[in-house]
């Protein structure tokens, strides 16, 4: 049905994963059952400090993008999208970086290897050795 004048907004009203877009750019991607209450707790969160009862962060936004979904891929659409944009405001599920080369640090007696053990085309983790 379309009404003239007025926009269907009946996807957001489902559960699925949306995107907070900043100037352009990907800033923070969420999932939820109810995708319009969520995004409006972001929006009414603006700019007033991070508080200990509430979960939405405190940020600026100018753009929404959403993609319904069923609850049984939410979590998993939700963590490829993070993976996909690497937003700045997802920190808990971001996949490692991946380290080509060796990387050391020092500091005083104590040194710091970072380094990369399986082929580039496999998920892995980086592998931290201390060595003093």
């Amino acid at each position: 049905m379309e009404l003239a004048g007025f926009i269907g907004v009946g996807e957001i009203l489902r559960a699925g994963v949306y995107a907070l877009v900043w100037r352009g750019r990907v800033i923070y991607i969420g999932k939820s059952k109810k995708m319009l209450v969520r995004i409006y707790s972001h929006r009414a969160n603006k700019g007033k400090a991070r508080n200990i009862f509430t979960s939405a962060k405190p940020f600026s936004f100018d753009d929404v993008f959403i993609r319904p979904c069923s609850l049984e891929v939410i979590d998993e659409l939700e963590r490829d999208l993070i993976n996909l944009y690497r937003p700045k405001y997802n920190v808990a599920l971001k996949a490692p970086v991946l380290i080509e080369k060796e990387i050391t640090l020092s500091y005083g007696n104590f040194e710091l290897v970072l380094n990369r053990k399986k082929p580039i085309d496999e998920p892995t983790y980086v592998k931290i050795e201390r060595r003093i």
